[in-house]
């Protein structure tokens, strides 16, 4: 017998995850284990609970739904303890979704999706499956280029690598380019995702992005 996933239901209006929690529970193998609307007090109950999947809409009471995970996340003491997240929404997905992978959140589902849409990103989310390739990553961020942000631990990170694995980021910049123009990616978002862990990133798409708004990416 499959274990069911467990999932936690961050929403503000109390009708929508009333009906969220109904769809969900009443799904194969989905169990809510927790409910809140996004007040501090509440989410800082997760960390000490058993939750695979945390859904999340973005228009809380006092914050967005990306501010609370990256709050969220830093509350729990090992990476590998912060369940993976997605990110519902009633705004345009293109100009949120380069804001919630760069916050290391799974993927962003619209609410004119359904529950089908709903319930397709949670299993997604749980098999920790990328949702997105390189080129749809280098598409996305040229269409909704992040805001440049020097990260000074992330440019001391990348200075101390290995020769091997700094030589990955150097291919990557190199193609970024062609990338960009359409050219087919020689390299893949899974070959960033040991590197991404080990420097303290939730996936290889947040660290690619976390690379382009640290200006790594940017032709030299």
């Amino acid at each position: 017998m499959t274990q069911s996933l467990r999932i936690a239901l961050i929403d503000w209006n109390t009708s929508v995850r009333s009906a969220r929690r109904a769809i969900l529970d009443a799904t194969e193998n989905l169990t809510v284990v927790f409910e809140s609307d996004g007040s501090k007090d509440q989410l800082n109950q997760l960390p000490d609970l058993l939750v695979d999947v945390i859904v999340i809409d973005q228009q809380l009471d006092s914050k967005t739904g990306v501010e609370a995970f990256l709050a969220l996340r830093q509350s729990y003491e090992e990476l590998s303890e912060v369940p993976k997240a997605v990110l519902t929404t009633v705004y345009d997905i293109a100009t949120l979704r380069v804001q919630a992978l760069g916050a290391g959140m799974h993927d962003v589902v619209s609410i004119d999706s359904g529950p089908d849409g709903l319930i397709n990103a949670i299993r997604s989310a749980a098999s920790a499956e990328p949702v997105i390739d390189l080129a749809e990553l280098a598409k996305l961020l040229t269409e909704s280029p992040p805001v440049s942000k020097n990260n000074f631990e992330l440019s001391q990170a990348v200075i101390a690598l290995p020769v091997r694995k700094k030589g990955l980021i150097e291919k990557l910049a190199q193609e970024w380019p062609k990338i960009q123009a359409g050219s087919k990616p020689k390299l893949s978002l899974e070959q960033f995702q040991p590197l991404a862990l080990s420097l303290g990133f939730l996936s290889a798409s947040e660290f690619v992005i976390k690379l382009k708004q640290n200006g790594v990416l940017d032709a030299k």
